[in-house]
């Protein structure tokens, strides 16, 4: 793990956080009863991302340093790889839903609070 490869895979996680958290504002403001569920995602992500956006500016200021610190210290350079995976895999489940919600709502029109709509808007498994 370099310091390149780390920073250009924090800035893809957090391009991507923004990306749903625009998404899922954009949900959240054209529909009578946006949900907790996704006013709560959306505070996550942009948490995430402003942790993500920390990170990135001290790799960019620190570089190699940053990776030789994280190699220093057992299992730190582990454990910061899978929570980068874990958040590159989260936000790309997020993206699939969106887009899968979107095109149900594309198709159905606007889902206004009908309950017969309500189980197209809010997959559950």
């Amino acid at each position: 793990m370099n310091s390149v490869s780390i920073a250009s895979a924090t800035v893809g996680v957090s391009a991507t956080a923004l990306k749903i958290t625009k998404a899922l504002n954009d949900f959240r403001s054209k529909y009578r009863q946006p949900s907790m569920t996704v006013s709560a995602i959306c505070s996550e992500s942009a948490i995430i991302n402003a942790s993500l956006s920390q990170v990135q500016s001290l790799i960019f200021r620190e570089g190699d340093a940053f990776v030789r610190k994280l190699e220093e210290r057992q299992g730190l350079c582990t454990t910061f790889d899978i929570a980068l995976t874990g958040c590159e895999l989260l936000f790309s489940s997020l993206e699939e839903e969106i887009s899968d919600l979107r095109a149900a709502l594309s198709a159905d029109g606007p889902w206004t609070g009908n309950t017969d709509r309500k189980p197209l808007a809010m997959k559950r498994p």
